[in-house]
């Protein structure tokens, strides 16, 4: 992952929709991250994980690469990275997807894994539900 400094940062975050300068500032996501941390049994990777996010909202780090980054630079193994990028994905990106897909462009690998997984999330929702 790219370290930027205090300058670079004040930049990039003047560029950004108003919900991605409030998201990199969320109690909320801290709190999804920090819930994820828990239920993998990787509190230790915390801090990384919150630091490849912010990349992410900051436009540095496109989400098709967030997994790759679990892996070599969080030092997260391959099965475990996969559902830790799925959960962030849907509990971090998704919900601001329209404002990433504004940073990363219409027609990117990033919206396509945004919209990916906003299929999954609606099947999901009604997958238990008996018809009336």
């Amino acid at each position: 992952m790219k370290k930027i400094d205090q300058e670079e940062f004040v930049k990039l975050y003047k560029t950004l929709p108003p919900r991605l300068q409030s998201a990199l500032f969320s109690e909320e996501i801290g709190n999804n991250v920090e819930k994820i941390c828990r239920r993998y049994e990787i509190n230790d990777k915390f801090s990384d994980i919150l630091n490849a996010i912010s990349q992410t909202l900051l436009g540095l780090l496109p989400i098709e690469d967030f997994e790759k980054v679990l892996i070599r630079d969080v030092g997260i193994n391959m099965s475990q990275s996969k559902e830790i990028f799925r959960e962030i994905t849907r509990f971090v990106f998704f919900p601001i997807r329209d404002d990433l897909a504004e940073v990363y462009g219409t027609g990117s690998e990033s919206e396509k894994i945004l919209e990916k997984t906003e299929e999954i999330s609606s099947v999901s929702e009604d997958a238990y539900r008996e018809p009336l």
